[in-house]
């Protein structure tokens, strides 16, 4: 199995640079950390008006339909936030690794020549691990259109730093230097010992120079 994973904010660039990675390569699947926690989203939270079921229906959902504000005051992105990294990852932090890593060995065993597995949405550091820890590596992309302060936008923030800084995270700066979890932060990057693969400034670049770029890198490297 080889495995190709790209983190960033929102809008980053992250689904689009996997989708073309997936019209570049033979035998593949996406698969995602929230992939179950969308399931269980809308399973839950079901689309109230034939308006919403139009844009919401499909498996991933675009960055315009989790604007959507469901009738008990959120919008989509942020059921999938609360419901995902508040209550789930707040009762159990490696509650989605494990449901990863369930589903990526039963891709492996659905094919019987090697499978490239690409992934579009490593948030946390724990991920990066498990991502790392499979023998896959990780790309981030550094634009950030928004500047979201949820916890699933910001937990690798410091690492980005700690990659981009040679890995000296004492030296490193964080995104908001009052946050209090800093030292937490810290900490954890110290002891985990992992860092991004790569980290890729997107942010002058349009889609097809993104694209590129991320080909390019994956060939230098030579990961696939």
């Amino acid at each position: 199995m080889k495995l190709i994973a790209i983190s960033g904010k929102k809008q980053s660039g992250k689904t689009t640079a996997i989708k073309d990675l997936q019209s570049r390569i033979d035998v593949c699947e996406v698969l995602n950390f929230a992939d179950c926690l969308k399931e269980l989203v809308f399973s839950y939270f079901a689309a109230p008006t034939e308006e919403y079921k139009h844009t919401i229906h499909e498996p991933f959902m675009t960055e315009e339909s989790k604007q959507l504000k469901h009738p008990c005051g959120k919008t989509y992105r942020e059921l999938l936030q609360i419901i995902g990294t508040d209550m789930f990852r707040g009762l159990w932090p490696e509650i989605w690794i494990e449901n990863y890593k369930f589903r990526a060995g039963i891709l492996c065993t659905d094919y019987p020549q090697e499978l490239t597995i690409l992934t579009a949405d490593v948030r946390f550091p724990n991920e990066v691990k498990c991502i790392q820890e499979l023998g896959g590596h990780v790309i981030r992309l550094l634009r950030n259109p928004f500047g979201d302060k949820h916890e699933s936008e910001t937990a690798l923030d410091l690492m980005e730093r700690f990659s981009l800084d040679g890995g000296v995270a004492v030296h490193c700066i964080p995104s908001n230097p009052e946050d209090d979890n800093y030292e937490g932060q810290v900490r954890l990057l110290d002891n985990l010992n992992i860092r991004f693969d790569a980290v890729l400034d997107n942010r002058n670049m349009n889609i097809p120079e993104q694209n590129k770029a991320v080909i390019e890198l994956i060939k230098e490297r030579k990961w696939l």
